[in-house]
């Protein structure tokens, strides 16, 4: 699935961030939708998931691996606020 991803493109590198980070921390994809630069803790290496936003109704902070947190760091340098984003704010 990920080989026919091309990283040039904004809405596949997106794509492919956003799997990764449920791959790797199990969050649900509506739980995602509202996660902003504000809950991603890089040196924590750490998503917040707000207790408005997740299923349970209580905050949880989720830990991603070194991989996934580079990739998502770098996905934010390009100006987006939600990691959903449908594209970066010029």
């Amino acid at each position: 699935m990920f080989r026919t991803l091309n990283f040039a493109e904004y809405s596949d590198y997106r794509d492919f961030v956003i799997m990764l980070v449920i791959l790797d921390c199990g969050v649900r994809i509506n739980e995602l939708i509202n996660v902003s630069r504000d809950d991603y803790n890089s040196k924590e290496k750490t998503i917040t998931i707000d207790s408005e936003t997740a299923k349970n109704k209580e905050t949880r902070v989720l830990p991603i691996s070194t991989k996934t947190a580079e990739r998502v760091e770098k996905f934010y340098k390009n100006g987006v606020e939600y990691l959903l984003e449908a594209a970066p704010v010029p």
